[in-house]
């Protein structure tokens, strides 16, 4: 009886004790919540999904330049709640499931926004792509008040430091009593 357990231990000892991984590729189902991704091209860097990810896996950060989003796989829970929120369809869940690295760093992802420059000083303040996604959907808007798209893109493109100067005041009186009737 020992002299076969023995054996057999020896012989399990001269094979791997486990599988390799992955012994064969796996598909996720559909509705499968995978990682998230960002479509550059969609996004406009308006912080809708960072201000709504319930474990706080999205962060943005303002520079001088840009407004950068990231995401954090080792925070994110999965559940898709950026997806939901995103006005613009610039996040969206994957399929991709292996998530493991060596450094925490490589653990994330994200999408670097530029910045609308002030055309009065220069100074940047607003995520670009927001404010031309913004003018777009307003535009149709703008017309019923006859006001023209050109008119409301000066008055926006100013920073909020600009834009209360006392040479600015009187067109933004004007442009507010147009909209109000």
């Amino acid at each position: 009886m020992k002299r076969h357990i023995i054996l057999e231990g020896i012989r399990g000892s001269l094979n791997p004790f486990t599988t390799k991984y992955p012994k064969k590729s796996y598909i996720p189902p559909d509705g499968f919540r995978g990682a998230a991704e960002y479509d550059a091209e969609r996004c406009v860097g308006c912080g809708a999904c960072s201000q709504q990810c319930p474990p706080g896996a999205i962060t943005y950060t303002d520079d001088e330049k840009e407004r950068k989003l990231r995401l954090s796989y080792g925070v994110c829970s999965f559940c898709g709640r950026c997806e939901e929120v995103c006005p613009w369809d610039a996040i969206h869940l994957t399929k991709k499931y292996e998530l493991a690295v060596y450094n925490r760093e490589d653990a994330e992802t994200g999408v670097d926004i530029p910045f609308f420059q002030c055309t009065e000083c220069g100074r940047p303040f607003f995520p670009y792509p927001q404010m031309k996604a913004s003018l777009e959907k307003v535009g149709e808007t703008l017309a019923e008040y006859g006001i023209k798209q050109e008119e409301l893109a000066n008055l926006i493109s100013l920073c909020p430091t600009c834009s209360f100067t006392v040479d600015k005041m009187p067109e933004r009186r004007m442009f507010m009593r147009r909209l109000v009737k």
